[in-house]
C-alpha cells in the first residue's frame, strides 16, 4: 500500500473512533460515568486544560492557519496543503457548532475552574 493509501486508512480509522466515541458520550444527555471518573482529575493540570481549550478557539486556529500558509510560501511548498487543512477545520467547526451540538444537546458540568462556557 502506498503512503497515501496508508494515510487515508489512518484518517478513516480516526474518523470511525471519533464517531464511536461521540455516540457513546452522546447516548445520554446526562453526565456519564466517564464524567464521574474524570472528577478524580479535577484541579490537576488546569493550565494545560485551559491551553487546549484556548487552542481550539477561532483566533488561535486562524493564526495557525495564516502561519502555516506563510511557512509554506517561504519554503516554496504547495500552498493547497495548508489551505485544504484550514478549509476542513472550518467545515468541521461549523458542523459542530451549527448542527452536532444542537442534535446531541449534552449538558455541561456545572462547576468551572477557568471560565464559564456557554451552550452545550
Amino acid at each position: 500500500m502506498t503512503l497515501e493509501g496508508r494515510l487515508w486508512t489512518l484518517a478513516v480509522a480516526f474518523l470511525a473512533a471519533f464517531l464511536i466515541l461521540g455516540v457513546l458520550v452522546a447516548s445520554t444527555h446526562a453526565l456519564s460515568r466517564l464524567d464521574a471518573v474524570g472528577a478524580i482529575f479535577r484541579g490537576r493540570s488546569t493550565g494545560l486544560a485551559a491551553m487546549f481549550t484556548l487552542s481550539g478557539r477561532a483566533w488561535a486556529l486562524v493564526g495557525l492557519g495564516i502561519f502555516s500558509v506563510v511557512l509554506f510560501v517561504i519554503l516554496k511548498k504547495p500552498i493547497w496543503v495548508p489551505l485544504a487543512i484550514f478549509a476542513s477545520q472550518v467545515a468541521s467547526q461549523g458542523a459542530v457548532e451549527l448542527i452536532i451540538k444542537h442534535v446531541v444537546a449534552r449538558v455541561r458540568p456545572s462547576d468551572w475552574l477557568v471560565n464559564r462556557e456557554l451552550g452545550f
